[in-house]
C-alpha cells in the first residue's frame, strides 16, 4: 500500500512539483531514507514539531530523534540535505558576484542577499551598494553578531556609499529566532535612513528583512518610497 502511495506521489512530483504541498514534497524526501514505514504521518510531526524546512534541517540529531519513526540514518540523510543545501546557495553566491547588475533583477539581489544569511544566527546586517551605472560595487556584512539594526551607526553606511561613489543601496538584516516583519524601530530607522541617503542623492532601494527562507521588503510594504514610488522601474529589474 505504501508503495502505490509513494508512485503516486513520483509521478505528481514529476508532473508538476509546485503543486506539491510542503508536507508531501517532505514525505517524498523521507522514502530515500526511510523505505518501510509511511513517511506522510513522519512528515506532518517534523513540520509541526519545528515548523519549517530549514528548521528542520537545522534541528541538531537529539531533537529529530525525538520524532517518532526518525532513526540515526534519516538523520544522517536530512544532515547530508543541508550540507548540499548550503554549497548549492554558496556557489550560486559566488557566480552572482562575478554578474553585472545589468544582468540581474530584484530578485536576483535578494537571493543573493539571502544566500549569505545562511546559518547565521545572530542578527547581522548587510550592505549592497550599486554605482552610477547600477553595478553592484559592495556586498557584505558591515554588523555582525547581536547588535540590533536599529544600533547600527549611519556613518558607517554613508562612509560605505562614499567610498563607492553609490547611487543606489540596498540594506538587509535577519532575525533569526523572530518573524520576519518589520518593528516598529525598523521601520523608523528605515525612513531616516532613506532621508539622510536623499541629501546626498543616493537612493535607497530597498530594505529586507530575513528570517530562514522568509524575508519582508520594506519597499512592498510601501515604508520605503511610498505609494507614488519613483523607483518602480527599479522593482522590477534593478537594471
Amino acid at each position: 500500500m505504501h508503495e502505490k502511495h509513494r508512485e503516486r506521489l513520483r509521478k505528481k512530483f514529476l508532473a508538476n512539483p509546485s503543486i506539491l504541498e510542503k508536507h508531501e514534497l517532505l514525505e517524498l524526501l523521507l522514502t530515500f531514507c526511510i523505505p518501510r514505514k509511511n513517511t506522510n504521518n513522519i512528515a506532518h510531526e517534523l513540520l509541526n514539531s519545528f515548523g519549517s524546512f530549514s528548521e528542520i534541517l537545522n534541528a541538531n540529531e537529539e531533537n529529530l530523534l525525538e520524532i517518532k519513526g526518525i532513526g540515526k540514518n534519516s538523520v544522517l540523510f536530512l544532515k547530508l540535505v543541508k550540507i548540499i543545501f548550503d554549497i548549492c546557495y554558496k556557489e550560486k553566491d559566488k557566480v552572482n558576484k562575478k554578474i553585472r547588475v545589468t544582468n540581474l533583477t530584484l530578485e536576483d539581489v535578494k537571493n543573493i542577499m539571502m544566500a549569505k544569511f545562511m546559518d547565521v544566527y545572530e542578527e547581522n546586517v548587510l550592505l549592497a551598494i550599486f554605482n552610477k551605472n547600477r553595478k553592484i560595487v559592495f556586498c557584505d556584512f558591515i554588523e555582525k553578531g547581536s547588535l540590533r539594526f536599529v544600533d547600527v551607526d549611519f556613518r558607517k553606511i554613508i562612509s560605505l556609499a562614499l567610498k563607492y561613489n553609490a547611487s543606489y543601496l540596498i540594506i538587509a538584516h535577519n532575525h533569526p529566532s523572530k518573524i520576519a516583519l518589520p518593528s516598529k524601530e525598523d521601520i523608523k530607522i528605515t525612513n531616516q535612513l532613506e532621508l539622510t541617503l536623499k541629501t546626498l542623492d543616493i537612493t535607497l532601494l530597498d530594505h529586507l528583512i530575513f528570517c530562514g527562507e522568509e524575508y519582508v521588503s520594506l519597499r512592498e510594504c510601501k515604508v520605503i518610497g511610498g505609494e507614488e514610488s519613483k523607483n518602480k522601474d527599479l522593482l522590477k529589474k534593478v537594471c
